[in-house]
């Protein structure tokens, strides 16, 4: 697992278009801004490489 920053996530997620809106994991964290402390999992495979990241926010992501 991984700690890595939304920026990047957001990054990732545009190389990966398999991906759906429905279960974006961006879209989940765009929804529950509103929490203090805020945890995604992301299971893919990109690349060939199976790839865990990990979200966590500590604070209210507001500008996201």
């Amino acid at each position: 697992m991984a700690f890595i920053n939304i920026i990047h996530i957001n990054t990732v997620m545009n190389k990966m278009k398999w991906f759906t809106k429905k279960n974006n994991p961006l879209t989940l964290l765009k929804k529950e801004k509103q929490r203090s402390i805020l945890q995604a999992l992301i299971l893919c495979n990109y690349r060939g490489f199976n790839i865990h990241l990990t979200i966590a926010a500590k604070k209210t992501i507001s500008g996201y």
